[in-house]
């Protein structure tokens, strides 16, 4: 029906479903997964908002990502290669960027990502990652000139793109130097001169980007004429109008962009031919989610952000208490991802998408477990 797959989201899903049955299966997992499917046909049956095939969209790729929160930890990976690979793909990206940007003239590369904001916020989230480990974690001179130069490839390379993203860039990066305060901010001389350097960078990419037209189009909310913003203020008055309609279990899968709602920015678009923009995901992973699996779902989905955003912190907490070496692959992965998700509740709504599939499934199954007298 003209929808996008990303082929990445079919192949964890299929790891997903066979580690699952290789392994002993949770039986609350299996109730939490029965109680979430039943409660969506019971929702559909009952609104009968959305076509057939968007709901049976919606419960599979919406679905494989509750399966991959719940059943993820029983898939066993290197925590150390995945980081190695992810990086080494982001490098590659961003030689495709500068290549694209600088010799084919591209406005706004985007390598082989679908859109040049899929591109921005995977590359904004590897630096995000760059960084703390840059931080947090012990490494030879070397090393950290390498880790300094792969985080200004990627943050160079972002800003090509022109995406938004910044603005998640620097919303996870406050996170964690809030969360980790007593960690980061130590009066070590190699730390405050890596933390200039790193200050100085996004300075100077932040600077240039808030001035450009492009930024300050898609933040002037006073008077907003630009689509994508347009079409982002949409999908809030969608959001709220779900909210009015059914505030605790929303309007069901695919529900977006299939009921009546009145927004004053539905009517401009309407007015310059574009009143089907984004109107069927709303914009915003975000505002999505609320509209279809309604609030209570929602709130749960951010109390697990937060339960494991505390699990993090409290494993590096142990690693400082004990003196232990902090794992750069632990760190690098876990921003990684949270950056990741953070930025699909922005502005990036699909649910098969390639990088919100590995986000989840690397947020939820990075193990910090304590055993015996160390941490995983």
């Amino acid at each position: 029906m003209g929808s996008r797959y990303d082929l990445s989201a079919f192949i964890l899903l299929f790891i997903g479903l066979w580690s699952y049955f290789l392994h002993k299966k949770s039986l609350i997992s299996i109730f939490v997964l029965f109680v979430f499917f039943s409660l969506q046909f019971i929702i559909f049956i009952f609104f009968y908002i959305p076509p057939y095939y968007r709901f049976i969209s919606g419960l599979v790729w919406l679905g494989g990502l509750v399966f991959l929160l719940l059943g993820s930890k029983n898939i066993h990976y290197s925590q150390d290669l995945l980081y190695k690979y992810i990086i080494g793909v982001l490098c590659f990206t961003s030689f495709y960027i500068f290549f694209e940007g600088m010799v084919m003239d591209v406005d706004r590369p985007q390598a082989y990502f679908y859109e040049p904001s899929f591109a921005g916020l995977c590359l904004y989230s590897g630096a995000a990652g760059v960084i703390i480990i840059l931080i947090l974690c012990k490494s030879s001179k070397i090393v950290k000139l390498q880790l300094l130069i792969i985080f200004g490839i990627l943050v160079s390379a972002a800003f090509l793109t022109f995406s938004m993203h910044f603005l998640t860039f620097i919303f996870s990066i406050l996170i964690f130097f809030i969360l980790l305060f007593p960690y980061i901010f130590t009066f070590e001389f190699k730390k405050i001169l890596i933390a200039f350097v790193i200050i100085f960078l996004i300075f100077l990419v932040g600077s240039t980007l808030v001035l450009s037209s492009h930024f300050q189009s898609r933040t002037d909310i006073s008077d907003p004429t630009n689509l994508s913003l347009l079409a982002w203020l949409q999908g809030y008055d969608q959001m709220v109008a779900s909210i009015i309609k059914s505030p605790v279990f929303g309007l069901g899968l695919g529900s977006t962009g299939n009921f009546i709602f009145k927004s004053e920015y539905s009517d401009i678009l309407y007015s310059v031919g574009k009143a089907d923009l984004t109107l069927n995901d709303a914009f915003s992973l975000a505002f999505r989610l609320i509209i279809e699996i309604g609030l209570l779902f929602f709130l749960c989905f951010v109390s697990y952000l937060l339960k494991r955003i505390l699990d993090f912190k409290n494993f590096i907490s142990f690693k400082n208490k004990h003196k232990l070496d902090i794992s750069k692959s632990t760190v690098f992965n876990f921003v990684f991802s949270l950056t990741i998700i953070l930025g699909c509740f922005l502005k990036e709504p699909l649910y098969p998408q390639s990088f919100l599939y590995l986000g989840i499934f690397l947020f939820s199954s990075i193990p910090f477990l304590k055993v015996g007298n160390h941490i995983n």
